[in-house]
């Protein structure tokens, strides 16, 4: 009891603060409620008005709302008024179309300096433009003609140069033979200065052998010296070459 009198001023003063801070709290939700509905009000006021004048400016423009309708066979669906809206502008062009060949045909009728002058223009323009065209074409065709007359001449030039080339071959190709030959008729000419035929006594078989220089093989064997000489003779004698007579010993002997 001592503990509640005591402290009783301060339970009173602290629920007081606990009431007003409850309370404030309270207004400030209301009023932010307050302050969304004005708010969603005007938004909806500023909608409708936007609306408003799309619908006015539409109707300014004589925009209809599109009347789609869906075919039950192919299942498209199809604007109506599109439809239309594109008859009306075909049938608008024509009209033009239509207004301007009169004009023209008035303008023929009624003899117009003017309208001459323009017309006079207009051909001489017409003219030029042709004749630019002309050229230009004329000009591609002259590049074209000097162009293909190069790569001819080229081409000639090249066949010409392979032509000599191989002239040249051939020349040098000749030359090679005939050199080759040369070579082989100086060998044939040292081969045959160089051929000599010997008569040697063979001691092992004891008969005498006419043999060639360069020849592993015996020509011919003898009996006798004289027959080996006889016939070392006649085959010296055909073949152009020397004869050369040696001894039993194996030294040489004089002819």
């Amino acid at each position: 009891m001592e503990w509640i009198e005591s402290h009783l001023l301060f339970c009173i003063f602290a629920l007081i603060v606990f009431v007003l801070v409850i309370t404030i709290i309270l207004v400030l939700v209301v009023q932010r409620k307050k302050e969304d509905r004005l708010k969603s009000r005007k938004g909806i006021a500023l909608k409708k008005s936007d609306l408003n004048k799309k619908k006015e400016k539409q109707e300014s423009i004589g925009y209809q709302k599109p009347i789609i309708k869906q075919n039950l066979r192919t299942g498209e669906k199809v604007d109506r008024n599109a439809k239309a809206k594109t008859k009306k502008v075909e049938s608008e062009k024509v009209d033009e179309q239509e207004n301007q060949t009169l004009m023209v045909v008035k303008a023929k009728k009624v003899k117009n300096p003017k309208y001459d002058e323009f017309m006079a223009e207009e051909e001489k323009k017409r003219l030029e433009k042709e004749k630019a065209l002309e050229e230009q074409k004329a000009k591609k065709e002259a590049e074209a003609k000097a162009k293909q007359e190069k790569i001819e001449k080229q081409k000639l030039e090249k066949e010409k140069a392979e032509a000599q080339k191989a002239k040249d071959q051939e020349k040098k190709e000749k030359e090679k033979r005939s050199l080759q030959k040369k070579k082989v008729v100086m060998k044939q000419v040292v081969k045959k200065e160089a051929e000599t035929y010997r008569v040697v006594y063979d001691k092992e078989q004891r008969n005498w052998i006419v043999k060639i220089d360069g020849g592993e093989r015996a020509s011919k064997r003898c009996a006798t010296k004289e027959e080996a000489l006889k016939v070392a003779r006649d085959l010296a004698k055909k073949k152009d070459a020397d004869l050369s007579v040696h001894k039993k010993n194996g030294k040489f002997q004089k002819q």
